[in-house]
């Protein structure tokens, strides 16, 4: 039987006084079915908050539980802090756009528990590549391996879907799973001067490196966000700003971010 390892929940969003940040500016345009391009959030619920930015999310999956809705002005979930840290990441790295040809899938792997099991991650993923993301965002680790998790990576890539996964948040070097894993894309946090972040993983599994912070609006308060996590979540926007299905494979997105990206201790 393969192990099934606990994933816990991921670092914490705090609030920040910033008068001049409103919600994201993107809208999402309507591709056609040959440049649609579909990012599976695995993480806690996303929920809606009336900002224009929902129209980005499709139809959340629940594969471990429903979980209630917080209430108006809770501290946002971590799923929510990624979902907003994805389209800042499209926004910078597409610069100028206002429009943006791709959307979310959320997929709740944790419901209302405090950590998820790789099962129910796997499963998360499969039924992400199932509903036609190509692109993974997997901001969530643990230090147990595990062959099915492997194994349902392993398929994914024969579909051309390229999968993004957080190095952990301890200044080790240890392999942090799926981040580990072979054919993911292993994110570590930068600070402010682009060296490596003093909480972020260093181990030699690491792929790439990207900002460790996000500034994000919800229902008008500022909300600061640390970590790997962050990181992984801006490198899928910018996958996301690369992807152009009609003329390129996926694959040949990941080959742009991790030349581009490219983490060198």
């Amino acid at each position: 039987m393969d192990s099934n390892f606990n994933t816990s929940r991921p670092e914490n969003t705090n609030p920040v006084e910033f008068t001049n940040l409103g919600d994201n500016s993107l809208t999402p345009s309507s591709p056609d079915d040959c440049s649609k391009v579909t990012v599976g959030l695995i993480d806690t619920l996303v929920p809606k908050t009336g900002s224009p930015s929902d129209a980005f999310l499709l139809p959340a999956i629940d594969v471990a539980g429903s979980t209630p809705a917080p209430a108006a002005g809770s501290t946002p979930l971590h799923g929510e802090s990624m979902f907003k840290t994805i389209l800042n990441g499209y926004q910078y790295s597409a610069k100028g756009a206002t429009t943006a040809p791709f959307m979310i899938l959320p997929v709740n792997v944790y419901g209302p528990n405090e950590q998820a099991t790789t099962f129910d991650v796997a499963n998360g993923i499969y039924k992400a590549i199932n509903a036609g993301a190509k692109i993974i965002n997997l901001s969530l680790g643990g230090e147990g391996s595990s062959a099915l998790l492997a194994d349902i990576i392993a398929k994914g890539r024969a579909q051309d879907v390229i999968f993004i996964a957080a190095a952990g948040n301890q200044p080790v070097t240890t392999p942090t799973y799926p981040a580990a894993l072979p054919g993911v894309v292993a994110v570590t946090a930068s600070d402010r001067s682009g060296q490596i972040a003093s909480y972020a993983n260093r181990g030699d599994f690491i792929d790439v490196i990207a900002p460790g912070t996000s500034i994000f609006s919800v229902e008008g308060q500022r909300w600061l966000s640390t970590g790997t996590s962050v990181s992984t979540a801006y490198v899928s926007g910018l996958a996301a700003a690369l992807a152009n299905p009609c003329n390129k494979s996926y694959g040949s997105v990941e080959t742009q971010i991790r030349q581009n990206l490219k983490y060198q201790p």
